[in-house]
């Protein structure tokens, strides 16, 4: 064995002490563990700016309606009536809710509720109604009749009833479209009817607005026939008129025979006068399911079947 052996193993033993010392010394003089690495930061969203608003009924009989709906906490909901700012409300913690109750004028209420600080804006239409007569109170027709009262185109046949299913006359129904437009009557009428003697007094001033204004025409033989039953017919006629009038000549749907008319049950007996004049009504929601299933076009028409047709022309603009 070679003497240099030994010699060996002990530079070796002694270069793994070394080792071993070196790694104590480190340690002892470390200052701790390695820290481990730091986060990436993560970019925060705004959540998207929100504004809605509740249920409000088209008409209410009240001076004042609760106008809620929800907003971001915390976020101010302005609210305004018929272009009038009535509160700034604070969205509350529960929910996110505004609620403020909003005085009504009476007839038709615009609401609009904005989100301050953007652009969010929601609104609703509320007509709040001040008369109505005791013989309506479970009548279909009832709110129709109630807003053209409150706006006073319509007036009761005495203190307190309407009479929503007496008949119309021609006369009467002239008095009902050109009030529902808003038009006041002739304070000189001149008519040319060969039987315009027999036009109430009452009733001259809207009849001559009417005809002055294309709403009715009479029949061939130059009567007026003011005394008659307006038809249902007679009553869809003049209503497309008026709608076409309101809206400066600017809609669709002259008469004639060639259009396609809703499937009432009695479509085929509707005359050809009346045909297109009738399928523009339905289409532009003057005339409705209250209707019925029948046309009825030589039928009179009633009081609140008049009323219907009228609140629906009033409130279309």
């Amino acid at each position: 064995m070679s003497e240099r052996m030994p010699i060996r193993r002990a530079l070796v033993f002694l270069v793994l002490v070394m080792t071993l010392l070196s790694g104590l010394v480190t340690s002892a003089f470390a200052e701790g563990p390695a820290s481990p690495p730091a986060p990436v930061p993560v970019p925060v969203v705004a959540p998207e700016p929100f504004l809605t608003l509740g249920y409000t009924p088209p008409s209410t009989d009240q001076d004042t309606i609760f106008v809620r709906g929800t907003a971001p906490i915390g976020k101010i909901a302005a609210i305004a009536a018929n272009d009038e700012l009535v509160a700034r409300v604070i969205a509350g913690p529960s929910m996110a809710v505004y609620k403020y109750a909003v005085p009504l004028r009476p007839g038709a209420n615009r609401i609009v509720v904005t989100l301050e600080g953007t652009e969010l804006a929601v609104e609703a239409s509320v007509f709040r109604t001040t008369r109505t007569f005791k013989d309506i109170a479970d009548h279909w027709a009832r709110r129709d009749i109630e807003m053209l009262a409150t706006l006073e185109v319509v007036n009761g046949i005495g203190d307190d009833e309407f009479g929503p299913e007496l008949t119309l006359t021609r006369a009467q129904f002239a008095k009902l479209v050109v009030a529902g437009l808003g038009l006041a009557p002739d304070a000189a009428p001149a008519l040319a009817f060969g039987d315009a003697a027999a036009v109430p007094e009452w009733a001259r001033g809207y009849v001559a607005v009417a005809v002055a204004h294309g709403l009715i025409k009479g029949f061939e033989d130059g009567t007026f026939r003011a005394g008659d039953p307006v038809t249902r017919a007679q009553v869809t006629v003049i209503a497309a008129r008026a709608l076409r009038e309101k809206a400066g000549g600017a809609l669709v749907g002259a008469g004639g025979a060639a259009a396609p008319v809703k499937a009432f049950a009695d479509s085929d007996r509707i005359p050809g006068w009346a045909r297109a004049d009738v399928d523009f009504t339905v289409q532009a929601g003057l005339v409705g399911d209250f209707w019925g299933d029948s046309f009825q076009a030589d039928g009179p028409a009633t009081r609140a079947l008049a009323a219907a047709v009228i609140r629906r022309l009033r409130t279309s603009w």
